[in-house]
């Protein structure tokens, strides 16, 4: 049984257009020439704490995931029929 809901949770494509302010990108899919809308991204974490070899200690923050244009990136979408979907990260 093929499901088309079902065969599209996850694509890989590629980012023609992004925006910063709203965390988010557009996503065109090679293998069906389909555009998506615009797709939020995963957040990293706010921030992390690592430990210098010289005893000392620095914050890291880390900013706002938005993939670059033309970045080849996975997509999940959920499992409802024109549901929403979300950017997972870049891939190699």
């Amino acid at each position: 049984m093929n499901d088309p809901v079902l065969s599209g949770l996850v694509r890989v494509g590629i980012v023609t257009d992004r925006d910063p302010g709203r965390k988010a990108v557009r996503v065109v899919y090679p293998d069906c020439d389909l555009s998506s809308g615009w797709l939020s991204c995963l957040q990293t974490g706010g921030g992390a704490t690592a430990a210098e070899t010289d005893g000392h200690t620095h914050t890291i923050t880390l900013g706002a995931f938005v993939p670059a244009i033309n970045a080849r990136v996975a997509v999940l979408y959920l499992p409802v029929e024109d549901g929403d979907g979300f950017v997972l990260g870049v891939l190699p």
